[in-house]
């Protein structure tokens, strides 16, 4: 066939043949360069009658052009050239521009191209096009799209997060492709039944934490086929991504029974992964109490005792969801006291939190076998151990261990800080040190609660706050508040305030005669070369944390101050020692 403007074959004019084809090159320059929207016309023309040969000298021209002429490619997309495809990817502004033009045409087939394209480049933000696409008078197309929505949405949970050293610009760019998308599946989750395209629905399964009471919405409405469709795919769309759906879904009437029985199957590496990435949904007590009836769940039982399979920022959950489950107590406990003699420090501190908090018999025997060594869990499980035998605090060994198994995870409520800080209140000093150390383990979860019992109005918090964060990676973050303590009302606050001061201003402060003398080296405020240096060491394990229960340390330093300052000191003693033993 002859397209009327480029010749495939030699012309013969009044006899003689025409073979110079430099006019028709002239041409085709011509139109790469020439005015939009006439040579972009000339050519979607030419191209709807051209034979192959020119056709992709045609498209060749098109490429060289703007959005207009693009739009005609796309337009086009399934019977282009792969070099022309690799070409519009070079450009992915104008490809994007592009296709969002195509996808408005009036042609149901080039829509449909336009769906091709977006689907083999899967740009999150044209996603905003593709609800309006569900809805279609072509079912073909309406399939295409609801298949390039699933697409998208596997992209984006398939797409890492920003690395914690990324600038925050990144960070929330990642955040506003998400927040961005979980707009897209709303608008397409609220028309479900006017395209019934299932794959739409799974796709918002996947975000159900996101979507929330929009997709529950959906779900229980007796206008809507959406909740009768997924139930008819449930067990088809079963796989980890549904992780944060299951344990939403366990909130809401009616669909726990069918939850239950998915959850109870889930073993493989990759399952028990995403269930623990969704471990903030045991906060709510509609799901620790659908736990509970899912039996004898086989989460771990095809992975390694040490759960070695398991992202290491995972396993630290694991001790969590054996104890809230419906575990036979013999599985609990053989799981818990496995992972307590684990060599992951973690995932060994999760489990003896969970058997702490178990307060039966087999838990109390498992925790005696992990009491050895010196490490913050250690003298955790010791004091465990010792509170059930002289049956005291027992309840708040449990408060304390479930608030640090939550701080662990996510942004502890503020009931949990409540929770350890009174068990610590109400601990003798001698037995509160693992209390401490899960006050400072988790100071940076609680800081905002912890600068606040600087300001306590009594004592006992402010003598207690500045015992938590005497520490060397504390005691900058809360120094302003403890600065302010310089001048509380209460002689013993100030005299504890001043010591983790001046512990925590230099390694070497007592190489620094002012930073224990009012007037420098020598004069009445010099501190001896031999109190110096019994002082130094002793000041140094409050500085980097080692001090054990402090209070002994303490009281040392308190009796060479005052053999240092004398009778000054001593006058103020007798305040000092009965602020520390009422905090």
């Amino acid at each position: 066939m002859d397209s009327g403007i480029l010749p495939h074959r030699n012309r013969n004019l009044g006899g003689v043949a025409v073979t110079n084809t430099v006019p028709i090159d002239k041409f085709y320059d011509w139109l790469v360069q020439g005015p939009a929207p006439d040579c972009d016309r000339i050519c979607a023309a030419a191209l709807a009658q051209a034979e192959p040969t020119w056709a992709e000298r045609i498209e060749r021209v098109l490429l060289r052009r703007g959005e207009q002429a693009w739009c005609v490619l796309i337009g086009r997309y399934a019977a282009l050239s792969e070099d022309v495809k690799v070409g519009l990817q070079a450009n992915p502004a104008q490809l994007q521009a592009a296709i969002a033009l195509a996808v408005k045409s009036g042609s149901h087939e080039e829509r449909g191209n336009a769906l091709l394209a977006l689907e083999a480049d899967l740009p999150l933000r044209l996603a905003y096009l593709l609800p309006a696409v569900l809805r279609d008078p072509s079912p073909e197309n309406r399939l295409r799209a609801g298949r390039t929505l699933r697409k998208m949405a596997s992209a984006l949970l398939d797409r890492a997060a920003p690395d914690p050293q990324a600038g925050p610009q990144e960070r929330r760019a990642h955040e506003q492709d998400r927040e961005q998308f979980v707009e897209v599946l709303d608008e397409a989750l609220r028309t479900f039944d006017l395209h019934f395209r299932v794959e739409v629905l799974e796709a918002c399964l996947w975000f159900a934490r996101q979507l929330g009471e929009r997709l529950w919405g959906v779900l229980g409405s007796r206008r809507s086929r959406a909740g009768l469709v997924v139930s008819e795919h449930f067990y088809d769309w079963n796989s980890p991504r549904l992780a944060g759906f299951l344990l939403s879904a366990l909130e809401q009437p009616g669909w726990t029974p069918t939850v239950a029985n998915v959850l109870r199957t889930w073993k493989s590496a990759e399952q028990i992964a995403a269930l623990l990435r969704e471990t903030s949904y045991l906060e709510s007590p509609q799901v620790r109490a659908a736990l509970l009836l899912i039996h004898r769940p086989q989460w771990f039982s095809e992975l390694d005792a040490e759960l070695h399979a398991l992202p290491a920022e995972l396993r630290v959950h694991a001790p969590r969801w054996v104890r809230l489950a419906g575990y036979t107590s013999d599985q609990r406990i053989l799981l818990l006291t496995g992972w307590a003699r684990a060599g992951d420090p973690k995932l060994r501190r999760g489990a003896v939190y969970a058997l702490a908090d178990l307060e039966i018999p087999e838990a109390v025997a498992a925790l005696r076998q992990a009491t050895t060594g010196d490490s913050p869990v250690a003298r955790f499980t010791r004091w465990c151990v010792h509170a059930h035998d002289s049956g005291l605090l027992r309840r708040s060994a449990g408060a304390a261990a479930e608030a640090a198994a939550q701080a662990a995870h996510a942004d502890a409520p503020d009931r949990d800080f409540g929770l350890v800080w009174q068990a610590c209140r109400r601990a003798e000093p001698a037995s509160r040190g693992p209390l401490l150390e899960l006050l400072r383990e988790h100071a940076r979860v609680w800081r905002h609660r912890l600068a606040a019992s600087f300001r306590s109005p009594d004592p006992r918090d402010r003598a207690l706050a500045v015992q938590v964060v005497g520490t060397v990676e504390l005691a900058p973050l809360f120094r302003r508040d403890v600065e302010a303590l310089r001048d509380d009302p209460v002689e013993a606050v100030r005299r504890l305030a001043q010591i983790l001061l001046t512990a925590t201003s230099s390694r070497k402060l007592l190489d620094d005669s002012a930073a224990l003398s009012a007037d420098g080296a020598g004069g009445p405020g010099a501190v001896p070369e031999t109190i110096r240096g019994e002082l130094q060491p002793l000041l140094s394990m409050l500085a980097d944390g080692s001090a054990g229960g402090d209070l002994e340390v303490i009281a040392r330093v308190r009796r060479l101050l005052q053999q240092a300052y004398g009778a000054e000191t001593q006058a103020q003693t007798g305040e000092t020692q009965a602020t520390e033993s009422r905090a």
